[in-house]
C-alpha cells in the first residue's frame, strides 16, 4: 500500500445542470493533514460531500486505502473510517454532550472512555456542559 491513504481524480459533481465540482484532484498522504480553502460556492462543501457518499460524482474517482469507494453509499463509507462533521450547531439539540460524541463514534465497539476523556482535554468547555 502507498504512502497515499486518499486519492481524488478529477472529480465532478453536478446539482443538476449546475457544475458545483470541475474537476478536482489532490492526494491525502498517511498522517497528513489538508485543507479545501475557497470562495464561497467554489465547491468545497460538494467535494467533502461526494468523499462522504452523500452526493455521487458526476464523473471522476475517490480512492480510499487503495480501495474506489466512487459512488458507494454513506454506510459503508463511513464504516471504512471516514465521515463528514457538519459545521456550527447540526448537533443532536436534545441529547447530551456525551451523548452527542457517542453518537459519532456509534460504529466503535471497543471502549470509548479514554477517547471521551481525551476530547474534555481538548475542548475542557464540553466537559463543563
Amino acid at each position: 500500500m502507498s504512502d497515499i491513504i486518499l486519492k481524488i481524480n478529477d472529480l465532478k459533481v453536478n446539482y443538476g445542470g449546475i457544475e458545483a465540482v470541475k474537476g478536482i484532484s489532490f492526494d491525502v498522504p498517511k498522517g497528513e493533514i489538508v485543507t479545501l480553502i475557497g470562495a464561497n460556492g467554489a465547491g468545497k462543501s460538494s467535494t467533502l460531500r461526494s468523499i462522504a457518499g452523500l452526493v455521487k460524482p458526476r464523473s471522476g474517482s475517490i480512492e480510499f486505502e487503495g480501495e474506489n469507494i466512487t459512488g458507494k453509499s454513506p454506510n459503508y463509507i463511513v464504516s471504512k473510517g471516514i465521515t463528514l462533521v457538519p459545521e456550527g450547531r447540526r448537533i443532536f439539540p436534545d441529547l447530551a454532550v456525551a451523548e452527542n460524541l457517542r453518537i459519532g463514534a456509534y460504529l466503535r465497539k471497543d471502549d470509548l472512555s479514554d477517547d471521551i476523556k481525551w476530547v474534555y482535554e481538548l475542548f475542557p468547555r464540553l466537559k463543563e456542559r
